[in-house]
């Protein structure tokens, strides 16, 4: 029964973070959800202030009991942008180059 009532306030929970999200940040991809912890990506013209004021101001509401933000770094995004070019330029199985 407990973990019934415990189970439903998580649901409760996780849904209202999800329309928070969607209400703020219209250009946003879930990266990850596990158990009580999501990741998103957030798109779009936005600051980091802006984030953490949007968070600070629904924290309680929203029942999050601790959050993190932080921007994607440069080698990041030289990562992304060269795994990207290996998959688009990796050898062809049977092919030689």
């Amino acid at each position: 029964m407990i973990n019934a009532i415990r189970h439903s306030l998580f649901q409760d929970v996780a849904e209202g973070l999800t329309n928070f999200i969607e209400r703020e940040f219209p250009q946003h991809k879930l990266i990850e959800r596990h158990d009580r912890s999501f990741r998103y990506k957030l798109f779009g013209d936005i600051t980091l202030a802006s984030v953490f004021g949007s968070l600070e101001a629904s924290k309680v509401k929203l029942g999050v009991a601790e959050y993190g933000v932080a921007q994607t770094t440069l080698e990041q995004i030289f990562n992304q942008f060269a795994a990207q070019q290996e998959e688009e330029t990796g050898d062809v199985r049977g092919m030689v180059g």
